[in-house]
């Protein structure tokens, strides 16, 4: 089977799952809408950090910066809560045990301490990242050194902790060791490949991302004309907003039920129901 055919039947068959259980995409709606007021309170902190940094107002600029850690911190932990559940309630369905919203929430918050530390380890590891690739600084050469690098430490870390979700929530260990459990099961099963990448279609992109962004191109054109073509405009605008969020939600479901998956084909050594070895065994590949 090609790698483009064998992500295509992937995403597909992970979507299937979500179909299936349509309770599942609970999780990253209630999710974001959970976290739309963080969200909210950590860029109105990064605005009056940018003020108070123009108005060289340091004190001002300490007390600002350190409440958009602060809610950019409890956003991530609302994330990794509903991810959490969705991961645990993902387990138990392809494992044959009926499971529900609440069973997986009440999971995720058994975990609560462990998500903490995992939310502020990404933090940090994102902040450090974005050190790396800088703010453009230092001549065209030295930009693009330092994005390469930056990108190439993202898909680093991105493959390496794809399945601590899992881990975390079925293996209770603690977040080093369901981050060097990730890697070690990465490894374990994928070998060598652990270099590459995880493969994943990309189907919601030309599904909604596209018509999406075509939709905030029109809107915006049609806005900055003004008349009538702004009672169109702002619609399509809206849509378009709409349309990247939904990407973004189902996305995050997709994502999440394929971590289990591979999480539980690692451990058990079988493909879970509706999946085959074969696409799983070629679910990672070389650069």
């Amino acid at each position: 089977m090609s790698k483009r055919s064998n992500s295509k039947a992937l995403t597909k068959q992970s979507w299937g799952v979500l179909k299936q259980h349509r309770y599942l995409l609970k999780f990253p709606l209630v999710g974001f809408l959970v976290a739309l007021v963080p969200m909210a309170l950590a860029a109105a902190a990064g605005i009056g950090a940018a003020i108070a940094q123009d108005n060289e107002n340091t004190p001002q600029v300490v007390i600002f910066g350190a409440l958009l850690v602060l809610f950019m911190f409890i956003t991530a932990l609302i994330g990794n809560v509903f991810a959490g559940g969705l991961v645990t309630a993902v387990s138990r369905e392809l494992q044959g045990r009926p499971s529900s919203f609440g069973d997986g929430v009440s999971s995720a918050m058994g975990h609560l301490g462990t998500l903490s530390k995992w939310s502020f380890i990404q933090l940090v590891v994102s902040f450090i990242i974005s050190r790396i690739q800088g703010s453009g600084g230092g001549g065209a050469a030295s930009g693009i050194l330092r994005s390469l690098l930056a990108a190439t430490a993202g898909i680093l870390w991105s493959l390496v902790t794809f399945l601590v979700m899992p881990v975390l929530m079925n293996e209770d260990t603690k977040v080093v060791a369901s981050i060097k459990r990730s890697a070690e099961l990465l490894k374990g099963r994928w070998g060598d490949q652990i270099k590459g990448r995880v493969r994943i279609g990309g189907f919601l992109i030309f599904v909604i991302v596209i018509p999406a962004i075509i939709a905030l191109i029109a809107g915006v054109a049609l806005s900055i004309s003004g008349g009538i073509s702004l009672a169109v405009g702002v619609p399509l605008i809206v849509l378009g907003v709409f349309g990247f969020g939904l990407a973004l939600l189902l996305a995050q479901a997709v994502q999440g039920v394929f971590a289990t998956v591979l999480y539980l084909y690692a451990v058990n050594g079988t493909a879970p129901e509706g999946f085959t070895e074969e696409q799983l065994a070629g679910a990672i590949t070389p650069k």
